[in-house]
């Protein structure tokens, strides 16, 4: 039998594949990743006497936060804009004050709390708004006082307020540290606090390294 002739394809020409283009994608902000604020917080250790822990909270919101401010709906909406990330808080009081421990200590209890943002400049924002709102509250007379400096800065407020119908005397820090800001408030009875609070912001952050 004669074999079949194989056909032979001729050469044809062939066009070059048009690459699929490639959509760009549009750069996004780097996350900012968040710090572990608990070690910035006071332990029963760095206050002295016979203190108890009242108070704590490890993972506060706007609405938790926005609570404590004179305009609760303003607060909020300037902790969004500030690029708000999260805050702790942690509160200390000497159990069961009578009327003895109101004329003679000069710290009675302290309240700690560390918010932290996307950038220094919110956190100083947000630092300026927190002592302009101690000043105005009704029952609050602080005036402004010298402070150490600590991190990036210290500002201070000291005086008297009232709360629950006893007066009682203030001593307040508030610090700048790159995105975070730290606000100690020492509350006594007739003595002033505010030594004591300074002493235990110093104690701290030299502990952590500030």
């Amino acid at each position: 039998p004669v074999p079949s002739r194989t056909a032979i394809a001729s050469p044809t020409s062939t066009s070059t594949p048009t690459p699929t283009p490639t959509r760009t994608p549009s750069p996004t902000a780097t996350p900012v990743p968040k710090t572990d604020l608990t070690v910035y917080l006071p332990v029963l250790d760095d206050l002295p006497g016979s203190f108890e822990q009242s108070r704590e909270n490890l993972a506060q919101t706007i609405d938790d936060l926005s609570v404590e401010a004179n305009d609760p709906a303003e607060y909020a909406r300037l902790l969004v804009s500030l690029g708000y990330m999260q805050s702790v808080v942690r509160e200390f009081q000497f159990p069961d004050p009578g009327v003895r421990e109101l004329l003679t200590k000069d710290l009675l209890g302290m309240e700690v709390q560390i918010l932290e943002f996307r950038g220094q400049g919110s956190a100083r924002s947000a630092l300026h708004y927190q002592m302009q709102v101690a000043q105005e509250r009704d029952g609050w007379d602080l005036k402004v006082r010298e402070v150490e400096q600590f991190a990036d800065g210290a500002w201070a407020l000291a005086g008297t307020a009232t709360f629950d119908g006893i007066d009682v005397t203030v001593g307040a820090i508030f610090i700048l540290d790159d995105n975070r800001l730290y606000r100690y408030v020492g509350i006594g009875g007739r003595e002033k606090p505010f030594d004591h609070t300074e002493d235990i912001v110093r104690t701290v952050l030299a502990r952590r390294g500030n």
